[in-house]
């Protein structure tokens, strides 16, 4: 019962489908999300992101996540924004990924959209320039939703209006004045 129990809640996350379940169909930045997996899931957590989608080539995603995560979804070509994280500990990337693959059996979701953004390069410097790059990550305080938070905030101070819901570790406009130059 017990071990059935974990399987539902908690359930081994690399059984679970990576497929790509969708195409963007014009080149902007995309804040995306899906349902966080087992039991975070169950009580509203989602895995956010934000996805660069050029006019050809590769889609980049910029997102907190992991190197075993990585390894699992057979992603190889990435930039570690803190470069000394291990193996299971959560950092800030930019990954080289499809933006519409699942998320560990999840959907993925379009939360906002702009072709506004100023540049790809501003959003790589924006990443060296996160707050929280290199804080212990935090289920409830410090996650992917603290850096998409970030991203969105950093966005309207550029005049472009992004949208991004409230969910475990995202923070307001008001939290974010007190980092941003």
């Amino acid at each position: 019962m017990l071990n059935h129990l974990h399987t539902l809640t908690f359930g081994d996350w690399r059984k679970e489908s990576t497929d790509v379940v969708g195409e963007f169909t014009r080149p902007g930045f995309y804040v995306m999300s899906a349902k966080a997996h087992g039991l975070k899931g169950w009580f509203g957590g989602r895995h956010s992101y934000i996805v660069h989608v050029p006019q050809t080539g590769q889609h980049d995603v910029y997102e907190i996540t992991d190197y075993e995560t990585l390894t699992y979804q057979d992603v190889w070509d990435y930039t570690a924004f803190k470069p000394q994280a291990l193996y299971n500990e959560a950092s800030l990337f930019k990954v080289a990924r499809h933006g519409f693959q699942q998320w560990f059996g999840a959907f993925p979701r379009i939360e906002s959209y702009t072709e506004a953004w100023p540049t790809e390069q501003d959003l790589d410097e924006l990443c060296e320039h996160y707050p929280h790059k290199n804080d212990e990550f935090s289920l409830l305080n410090v996650n992917c939703n603290t850096f998409v938070s970030w991203c969105v905030y950093s966005a309207r101070q550029h005049n472009v209006q992004l949208h991004f819901p409230k969910t475990y570790g995202t923070k307001s406009d008001a939290y974010w004045k007190n980092f941003y130059a």
